[in-house]
């Protein structure tokens, strides 16, 4: 759909704002608003000259890069978090854009490469003058990301992410959004199975830095009397039968979060070996993504993690404008895309500034309220500040807000606001791993 010619793409669309249609031009290219898997490589800028009705028209517009994974094996993630960032820069357009200009995205399909990555970042950077990035998926590319956006200067604002290295005390260039390092994940996923009396937990690990470090830290943060048996799949792997005969016979949960890629096969081919465990658990993966491959039985003790605050009145009123305007579900990805389309414009304002270094500056004094659980704020390293996670459930019963989706969400554990994780320990803090 796009290629590597740096091509520029025009189209204009309608958006539905809070009382009145208003007409601006779209933004980057060619991302499906579902969250269907992708597009193949390249970039893609649209350009939003041609804006009308509230958009602003004072100046070049502003840039920010979408480095995101239509393609590999996170691609999944792509398309819906590229659909909330861009319905995010349309609203804020309509609204008049940020410091008197039009925000534009340029796009770029990773394929969650770290290679591809760092090179997709540094065009952006060099050739199209973006002054931020959202949307990085898969750790060991961001840890060389995050490098380079040391050395470019430019910021970076990642999806998911979870690694303890992706982030260092040096870092000023790269920020998390939605989801947490994996310490403090594994930590919100032991005091879920700790309140849910489960005893004998089974866990599935992708051999990254996403899956070994929660691998390694969930069992030292959940009660002596929880036992976990845990075994190592690549990330390509999608027969986990001969992983899940190594679990007790007895198991009472399957932690399938640690091994993001596979957790609907995890789920399903757990079910088929013979085991029937009361809970089994996801990532951050889109929440239409796990009914689709599970169907009805993802009613059947499945819990995923978020820290999108799908109950809150905000949530569902932008889920009302996104479902009206586009046709789809506001998946959890979406929300995150719109997330951070939402934070850099915060961030801008904020400066008063196009200039990346000022745009990370003002980052680090930021408390940007906006769909998560807790308002955005950030440690000097970009870290995110006090967040609750929240796992989430499902009932076949459609939300107000999609009266079309077979399924809504529902809360079934909301951890205390948690501290910012240090990258230079291996624990939380004291009072929370004891």
């Amino acid at each position: 759909m796009v290629d590597d010619s740096n091509s520029y793409v025009n189209r204009r669309r309608f958006i539905k704002t809070a009382g009145a249609g208003v007409g601006i031009a779209a933004i980057a290219g060619c991302s499906n608003s579902g969250g269907s898997n992708g597009s193949s490589g390249g970039e893609t800028t649209g350009s939003s000259s041609e804006s009308s009705g509230g958009s602003s028209s004072g100046g070049d517009p502003i840039r920010i890069g979408a480095l995101e994974p239509f393609s590999g094996p996170f691609s999944f993630m792509g398309n819906p978090h590229m659909s909330g960032l861009s319905f995010a820069v349309d609203e804020i357009n309509a609204d008049g854009g940020v410091l008197g200009r039009d925000l534009e995205l340029v796009q770029s399909d990773t394929q969650s490469d770290p290679v591809k990555m760092v090179n997709s970042y540094t065009r952006l950077v060099e050739q199209e003058d973006i002054v931020a990035a959202a949307g990085p998926v898969n750790s060991p590319a961001a840890v060389r990301l995050r490098s380079q956006a040391e050395r470019m200067e430019v910021p970076v604002f990642h999806h998911a992410s979870g690694a303890r290295n992706v982030l260092s005390k040096d870092s000023r260039y790269a920020f998390r959004t939605v989801l947490p390092p994996a310490h403090t994940s594994s930590y919100s996923l032991s005091r879920y199975l700790s309140n849910e009396g489960v005893e004998e937990t089974g866990m599935i690990v992708l051999d990254d830095g996403w899956g070994a470090t929660f691998g390694n830290t969930l069992p030292s943060y959940t009660p002596q009397n929880i036992d976990v048996t845990s075994a190592s799949a690549p990330v390509t792997e999608s027969n986990f039968t001969p992983y899940i005969r190594e679990m007790p016979s007895d198991l009472d949960a399957m932690v399938a979060t640690s091994h993001p890629p596979g957790i609907p096969n995890i789920f399903n081919q757990t079910f088929e070996v013979g085991l029937s465990p009361s809970l089994t658990t996801g990532a951050i993966d889109p929440a239409s993504l796990y009914y689709n491959a599970i169907g009805d039985a993802v009613t059947k003790g499945f819990a995923a993690m978020t820290t999108v605050d799908f109950t809150t009145n905000s949530y569902k009123e932008v889920a009302t404008r996104f479902t009206e305007d586009t046709g789809n579900y506001f998946d959890l990805p979406a929300a995150a895309g719109y997330v951070a389309g939402k934070l850099i414009a915060s961030g801008l304002e904020e400066s008063g500034s196009t200039d990346p270094s000022a745009l990370a500056d003002a980052m680090r004094n930021i408390s940007f309220d906006t769909l998560l659980t807790q308002p955005i704020e950030y440690t000097d390293w970009g870290e995110l500040k006090n967040i609750e996670v929240v796992w989430y459930g499902y009932e076949l019963e459609a939300p107000n807000h999609a009266p079309e989706n077979p399924f809504r969400l529902t809360e079934e554990f909301r951890t205390d606001p948690l501290p910012a994780f240090d990258p230079d320990t291996l624990e939380l803090p004291e009072s929370l791993s004891s």
